[in-house]
C-alpha cells in the first residue's frame, strides 16, 4: 500500500461542530407557524374558488334556461291571437263565443280566404230588449265590420264587415248595420261609427221629441220605438234622424234612419258610397 502524498490535518471539536452546523442549516423552520397557517388557508381558498366555479357552471346556466324559458312563455302568451284570448274571456257570454268561431273563417266563396284576426267589445247599453252590445271586428285582408248582440234574450245577433271605406273629411257619424225582431212590433236598432269630437247623439222623432244613442269608443248604438197601435196595421218604425254633438252642444253631423232601418248615403255622397254625416 502505497502513503499518500498529502498529510493529515487535524481538526478540533469546534470546526467540526461549525462544519455540521452549516450543512444542517438553520435551527428553525423555514415556514414558521404563521407563514404554515397562510399556506393551509391559501389551500383552502383555491379548493373554495374551484368548488364555486364549479357551481357556477351549473347554476348560471339553469338560471338562464329558466329566464329563458319564462321569456318565451310570455312572449307565447303575449302573443296569443287577440281573437282566441276572447274566446277565453270570461266575461263574454257563450252566444256571444258561438258567433264569433263562426266568423273565424268567413269562406267566401268569391274571394280569396281570410281570417278573423281580433274582436274589441266597443259598446255596452241598456236597451228596451235588455243588454246589448256591440263587438269591433277586424280581418287579415283588412275588412273592418260590427256584430250587434243581445245577451238575454239573443233575439239580436249578426254581423256585417266589409272593405275599409273612409268617410269625407269632416265626418262626424257612419253608418253600420241595423237590426230588427219584429219590424213595426219591436224596436229597431242600428249602429254605426263616430269621430273624437262627437260626445252624443240626439235621435230626432217627427213629432220632435228626442232620445239618446249611446255614444263609447268611436261607435254609437241606437233604438227606434215603434209608434201606434200594436195591433193596427198603423203600426211602424217611424223615419228618425241622428244629429251628432260636440262637448259644447253643437249640431256637428246629420244621418237620416228610414222606417225600414236603412241609412242612406247624405246628400252630395255617391249612391253606393257609406252612409257618412
Amino acid at each position: 500500500m502505497r502513503d499518500p502524498k498529502y498529510s493529515a490535518t487535524p481538526v478540533s471539536d469546534e470546526e467540526l461542530g461549525a462544519m455540521l452546523a452549516t450543512f444542517a442549516g438553520p435551527g428553525e423552520p423555514l415556514l414558521g407557524p404563521e407563514r404554515n397557517k397562510l399556506h393551509r388557508t391559501s389551500h383552502r381558498a383555491i379548493v373554495l374558488v374551484v368548488v364555486l366555479a364549479f357551481a357556477l357552471t351549473v347554476v348560471v346556466p339553469a338560471l338562464a334556461l329558466r329566464s329563458q324559458l319564462s321569456q318565451t312563455l310570455n312572449h307565447f302568451l303575449s302573443n296569443e291571437r287577440p281573437t282566441h284570448q276572447f274566446l277565453k274571456s270570461r266575461d263574454e257570454p257563450l252566444h256571444v263565443k258561438q258567433l264569433i268561431k263562426r266568423l273565424l273563417k268567413p269562406g267566401q266563396a268569391d274571394e280569396p280566404p281570410y281570417e278573423l284576426t281580433s274582436v274589441r267589445r266597443v259598446v255596452d247599453a241598456n236597451t228596451p230588449s235588455g243588454e246589448m252590445r256591440i263587438y269591433e271586428l277586424n280581418f287579415s285582408n283588412g275588412y273592418k265590420g260590427s256584430t250587434m248582440i243581445t245577451l238575454a234574450t239573443h233575439d239580436i245577433g249578426g254581423a256585417s264587415w266589409g272593405p275599409a271605406t273612409t268617410c269625407p273629411a269632416g265626418w262626424a257619424l257612419r253608418a253600420g248595420s241595423s237590426e230588427v225582431l219584429y219590424p213595426g212590433r219591436t224596436p229597431l236598432y242600428f249602429s254605426g261609427r263616430s269621430a273624437p269630437s262627437v260626445t252624443s247623439i240626439d235621435i230626432v222623432y217627427p213629432d220632435g221629441h228626442a232620445t239618446q244613442a249611446v255614444v263609447d269608443n268611436g261607435y254609437f248604438l241606437g233604438w227606434v220605438i215603434p209608434t201606434g197601435d200594436k195591433a193596427g196595421r198603423d203600426n211602424f218604425s217611424p223615419p228618425v234622424t241622428l244629429i251628432a254633438r260636440d262637448r259644447i252642444g253643437k249640431d256637428i253631423g246629420r244621418l237620416a234612419v228610414r222606417s225600414d232601418g236603412d241609412i242612406p248615403p247624405s246628400p252630395g255622397q255617391p249612391p253606393q258610397a257609406v252612409a257618412c254625416g
